[in-house]
């Protein structure tokens, strides 16, 4: 079975303030490193004439550059999705690169976001969130794990393999 996993950031903050998480934090099984610093923001938390949040449910915000996503444990996924905007910007351009190099461009309309999910066919270490604009986004952030063959397969492919060895060396033997 796919290990799935989703940061949603909910009952960290109250709806209306905000908590710094520095440049490296941990939700849910995945890392969130961002160089400018970060913050998990309330669902109507807002400040200096713009509303930050957006008005369905905490979120983690920060400045650019953008933020490197991966899992806590070094793991792999193969399944990415989350939810993005801007802050001012009426649209904001976002650039998804994986840690194999592929890459995608993503417009979210802003306040309400755009959503962005893929489903890769090989498993990647990481993923790069960016965007030319001075502030990111992200709430609900999920992934699945990259499947990991199981104990028992490993030990299947081992035996047929030594068979096949075995039934070699019988041959080379007969001749």
């Amino acid at each position: 079975m796919t290990d799935v996993n989703t940061a949603t950031f909910e009952g960290i903050v109250s709806d209306s303030t905000f908590s710094g998480q520095g440049t490296n934090a941990a939700f849910a099984g995945i890392n969130f490193d961002m160089p400018a610093g970060m913050y998990v923001i309330g669902a109507n938390y807002a400040e200096g004439g713009g509303t930050f949040g957006t008005g369905t449910g905490a979120s983690l915000f920060g400045y650019n550059p953008g933020f490197t996503i991966s899992l806590t444990d070094g793991g792999l996924f193969n399944a990415f999705a989350l939810k993005l905007r801007g802050y001012y910007e009426s649209s904001t351009s976002f650039n998804i690169s994986f840690s194999d190099g592929e890459s995608f461009n993503v417009t979210a309309n802003n306040p309400a976001g755009a959503y962005f999910g893929v489903t890769l066919d090989h498993a990647v270490s990481s993923v790069f969130i960016g965007t030319a604009s001075s502030y990111i986004d992200l709430d609900n952030v999920s992934y699945a794990r990259a499947a990991v063959p199981e104990p028992a397969s490993i030990a299947l492919m081992g035996l047929g393999i030594a068979g096949l060895i075995g039934t070699r060396r019988r041959k080379a033997a007969k001749q």
